[in-house]
């Protein structure tokens, strides 16, 4: 296969180059999102005496909207007195809605090789920021990046990103963010979740290779507690993985709402670029509407300690195997 991919470049006779658009640097920006979304720097500072980080007015808030759509029969009840919310995620290893051991470390950064039939097709970067305040709430930074291999960029070049905040206290996500760079696309997407109103926004921007740009603009209802399909990585990292456990959690995205069953299947000793990982294996699968959503066959192996730590994936799609291994590991600061 290595041979006939490199055949194949040979052919293409020059590097692939990114979508050219005469607005790209402005597809990225978004009035209405910089409006409702507010982020400052936190410089080493105790955050408890400059940011608000206690919970109860905005957990009141969020309950007292879920009482409401309860009676219209739009969401779930609300969670007992004194039990973690929402009552159908696992609560072991929980205060609320914190987990006792905070498995994110400011400093971390995974590298993944991604490799599609054998051949390295790029690089998966999953890091954890400084924290930040947004909106005036102590917060995580998780930041995503995917970028081409130098080999596969010769005939189609990726080099996207995107990143999200979550609620140091309810580990809810405000805001995400993605850019997307490639050699037919360009796309810029932002969300915001209003766990007041219990609204999700979203603004795009797409410019295909050959069409003309489109715009797209959609409000839409959530639930209580839902993650954004980036922050969903991080947050999974917060629950006990015991096999034999399954747990679900609730994501929203693009008007829709889900539910996340992740089903921890085994542990298992693996070799990695990297070295070699006492891990967890998981398993996820996804429901909207209550119809379970075929995802192809998705694996994941996590660090078995304490931070839980993505070292490596497989997926399988409609032809051939995804396959994410780890290159290199910053653990972040203790």
């Amino acid at each position: 296969m290595k041979w006939q991919l490199l055949l194949l470049i040979v052919l293409c006779g020059c590097a692939s180059k990114p979508l050219e658009y005469e607005n790209a640097k402005d597809l990225g920006k978004m009035e209405e999102y910089d409006k409702l979304i507010k982020v400052k720097e936190i410089l080493d500072v105790p955050v408890d005496k400059k940011v608000e980080t206690s919970s109860p007015p905005v957990e009141k808030k969020i309950n007292k909207k879920a009482e409401k759509l309860t009676k219209k029969g739009k969401t779930q009840p609300p969670a007992k007195e004194g039990r973690r919310q929402p009552e159908m995620e696992d609560d072991e290893g929980f205060m609320g809605r914190r987990p006792t051991v905070d498995p994110y470390r400011v400093g971390e950064k995974i590298t993944m090789m991604m490799t599609y039939f054998g051949v390295s097709a790029g690089d998966m970067i999953l890091e954890v920021r400084p924290f930040k305040e947004v909106n005036g709430r102590k917060s995580y930074h998780f930041f995503t990046t995917l970028k081409s291999s130098d080999l596969f960029s010769l005939f189609y070049l990726v080099d996207d990103f995107g990143e999200t905040y979550m609620d140091y206290e309810t580990l809810t996500p405000p805001s995400m963010g993605v850019s997307a760079t490639e050699s037919k696309k360009l796309l810029a997407l932002k969300t915001v979740f209003d766990f007041e109103k219990l609204k999700g926004l979203r603004w795009e921007r797409l410019v295909n290779k050959g069409e003309k740009p489109r715009e797209r603009n959609i409000e839409w209802d959530i639930l209580p507690y839902s993650q954004n399909v980036i922050s969903a990585f991080y947050y999974v990292r917060a629950f006990n993985l015991k096999p034999g456990k399954s747990f679900k959690f609730r994501v929203a995205d693009d008007g829709k709402n889900m539910d996340v069953k992740i089903e921890v299947l085994r542990k298992e000793k693996i070799k990695t670029l990297s070295g070699e990982y006492n891990t967890v294996v998981i398993r996820p699968t996804v429901e909207v509407g209550g119809i379970f959503q075929p995802m192809g066959d998705v694996l994941f192996w996590l660090t078995d300690d304490e931070q839980k730590l993505f070292v490596r994936m497989e997926a399988q799609i409609k032809i051939g195997k995804v396959v994410g291994v780890l290159r290199q590991l910053d653990r972040g600061k203790p």
